[in-house]
């Protein structure tokens, strides 16, 4: 589909820093979205019957072109 539409996707890799950041606007910004985020890792942690390592790769997010489409039926 992305290619159908002519959308540039890459994946950015954060730093600590980077991740602590967008962090810090979400709370600001989202306070909503963040309480829900730790409420579904709290729950994932309670289900979990050995630690997850979580490594540098995990930490992302996608840069995507800017291009809104409007389709009619």
């Amino acid at each position: 589909m992305l290619k159908s539409f002519k959308i540039h996707v890459s994946k950015i890799f954060l730093t600590d820093q980077d991740e602590k950041e967008d962090m810090k606007l979400l709370a600001e910004n989202a306070p909503k979205v963040v309480e829900k985020m730790q409420e579904i890792e709290k729950k994932e942690l309670q289900q979990q019957t050995k630690p997850v390592q979580k490594t540098d790769d995990d930490k992302y997010t996608l840069d995507h072109t800017i291009v809104v489409y409007l389709m009619g039926p």
